[in-house]
């Protein structure tokens, strides 16, 4: 996982901690924000926790994020540079 990236579960934690369908995302300190529990995993107990866990990327979030990140650029392009 890398952070900032949206990832939705694909087969639970060995433990269920993470279960299918779960939306969750990595964070720099290596904690992990899970939003269908509306909670996060701290970085210490992340191991165990994910043992056994599959996921891949939220295909509807990383479509959004382009999009948004599309339009900024767009934006970006219509900014003229002045030179003194």
């Amino acid at each position: 996982m890398k952070p900032g990236i949206r990832y939705i579960v694909t087969r639970d934690s060995e433990n269920q901690e993470f279960q299918i369908g779960d939306r969750i995302t990595l964070y720099p300190d290596g904690s992990i924000g899970n939003r269908a529990a509306c909670g996060w995993m701290p970085a210490k107990d992340v191991p165990e926790a994910t043992r056994g866990m599959l996921y891949e990327i939220d295909a509807k979030w990383a479509a959004n994020r382009r999009a948004e990140l599309d339009a900024e650029l767009a934006d970006l392009s219509t900014i003229r540079s002045t030179k003194p």
